[in-house]
């Protein structure tokens, strides 16, 4: 008797633990699948962070290429077929193909005798396609520095992270 009580119990214990186990099983799984969210969800997130530095990177070497006076550096960022807009302190926007693009920065470049962007400065303000740099510069007729923000528009990125540049502002103040 005493042997068939222990059957019965271990019997009992089983068919108790058994639906525990099987329990586990789906819970198992949905904690899978919970990690796996999870994790697709911060590799996504540090893509965006990563694109994020690309362009504000690619968004300050632009501002620095403009302080530079360097038209090549600029233009090298227009796709070929794309049109420049400019505005360099005139209020109107021109959309320019490059080679005229080209002539019309270099005058712009000529005219100034001094050109200071701040692009790490913390009134540097970087969006998704776009920023605003402060900047002083001075034209050969000017006695005194005076006081603009440069903004820079790109497309997007390239295969290569360069900023595919759209337009450039000058405003004065």
């Amino acid at each position: 008797m005493r042997r068939a009580f222990l059957c019965a119990a271990l019997a009992a214990a089983g068919l108790v633990a058994l639906p525990a186990v099987l329990d586990l099983t789906p819970l198992a799984a949905a904690q899978d699948k919970d990690k796996e969210k999870k994790d697709k969800e911060e590799k996504q997130k540090k893509e965006r962070e990563e694109k994020k530095k690309k362009r504000e990177k690619a968004l300050r070497e632009i501002g620095d290429d403009f302080g530079q006076k360097s038209t090549d550096l600029l233009l090298n960022r227009v796709p070929k077929e794309q049109k420049l807009t400019l505005a360099l302190g005139t209020g109107k926007e021109v959309d320019y193909a490059l080679d005229q693009a080209r002539g019309v920065l270099q005058r712009y470049f000529d005219d100034l005798k001094t050109l200071d962007v701040k692009t790490t400065s913390e009134d540097a303000k970087l969006n998704e396609n776009g920023a605003s740099f402060p900047m002083t510069y001075r034209r050969s007729t000017d006695k005194k520095d005076k006081s603009a923000t440069l903004y820079v528009t790109i497309s997007g990125l390239d295969s290569t992270a360069n900023g595919q540049l759209t337009k450039l502002s000058v405003e004065l103040q």
